[in-house]
């Protein structure tokens, strides 16, 4: 099914950009 590799892209760039987005911040609060 094309619906379940689509969702499963979506889930990893969603994690992906969750994880930069905490490192960002974290970074943001080293400085």
């Amino acid at each position: 099914r094309p619906d379940s590799i689509f969702s499963g892209m979506v889930a990893a760039l969603g994690r992906i950009e969750s994880t930069r987005v905490l490192q960002m911040i974290t970074s943001t609060k080293g400085v």
